[in-house]
């Protein structure tokens, strides 16, 4: 028991280690001419994203718009390294489940998946985010309940 213990906290001080080896901290405005958007409109990613990092923490904040341009407002969220998991309820009732995991070259997948007021499935987003100098780039796999699925990649600039 005493040698799981030691395996559990190696394990927890590694993550939070690598965790930390990239810093993402900065705001990011979406490059269009790298995006690739597939054949999807361009208000599905958000225009800019700002994140925080701290020692213990990292905060995201995405910047989007409607299909009509008119900016929609800010949602942010922040993962504590410690419990990196969070269970929020949006303003339609619908209940979302995030959860955040680094990988050992320092880029970090969110899963996002949304159940409706009934408790059945409506969204899972997968987003693996990289740092490349002052560029990020986040990959979406998204399927619906409808069984639509579709891959999207956003390219932002360090501003």
């Amino acid at each position: 028991m005493k040698t799981l213990f030691i395996l559990f906290i190696s394990f927890a001080f590694i993550s939070l280690t690598n965790a930390q080896s990239v810093d993402y901290s900065g705001s990011y405005r979406i490059d269009t001419a790298k995006t690739k958007w597939g054949n999807l409109p361009y208000y599905v990613l958000p225009k800019s994203v700002k994140i925080v990092q701290e020692k213990d923490s990292l905060t995201i904040s995405k910047y989007k718009v409607n299909e009509k341009s008119e900016d929609l407002p800010v949602v942010s969220y922040c993962y504590k390294f410690v419990s990196p998991s969070l269970k929020t309820k949006g303003a339609n009732g619908n209940t979302t489940v995030s959860s955040l995991k680094f990988n050992n070259d320092g880029s970090f997948v969110i899963m996002y998946e949304t159940v409706g007021l009934d408790g059945k499935f409506l969204l899972r987003n997968v987003e693996t985010w990289r740092m490349d100098g002052k560029e990020l780039t986040i990959n979406s796999a998204v399927e619906q309940d409808n069984g639509v699925k579709y891959n999207i990649t956003g390219n932002y600039d360090k501003i």
